[in-house]
């Protein structure tokens, strides 16, 4: 197997000695799409596929998805609206740039890997999983 560079190099090898498994890698939303002032960030590696979803883990049944979440009602979300004039002015401000005018729940996200992880997907290996309320979607 392939040296991974991302963090699981030890653990793609112990799920192939327990039979397989599921990874779920988590990138920002940032990774899918170009943003206004940072069009060249979807350059590079968190754009392309996961490399643990490759031919070489799918045959010992490891799979690999990556999440990509939006805002999060988070304790970070709640510093980054510090810097505004309000918090009520970031929310309006962060949401309006998103099709569904909201922060995530940290349970919505949480739900999202369960599932991944879980035998009900069981046939997905290398997708990419926005829950960003749509913020790549415009």
């Amino acid at each position: 197997m392939a040296r991974l560079d991302n963090g699981v190099t030890g653990v793609v090898p112990e799920m192939v000695k327990a039979g397989g498994g599921s990874v779920v890698n988590v990138h920002r939303r940032a990774g899918r799409a170009a943003q206004h002032r940072h069009p060249l960030r979807v350059q590079g590696r968190r754009s392309g596929p996961d490399p643990l979803a490759r031919d070489e883990y799918a045959p010992h049944n490891v799979r690999a998805s990556i999440l990509c979440p939006g805002l999060v009602d988070t304790q970070m979300t709640a510093e980054h609206q510090k810097s505004f004039a309000s918090s009520q002015v970031a929310i309006d401000a962060l949401a309006a740039r998103q099709m569904l005018k909201q922060y995530a729940q940290p349970q919505e996200i949480a739900e999202v890997t369960v599932f991944l992880v879980s035998k009900e997907a069981s046939f997905m290996t290398g997708a990419t999983v926005p829950v960003e309320a749509g913020w790549t979607a415009w």
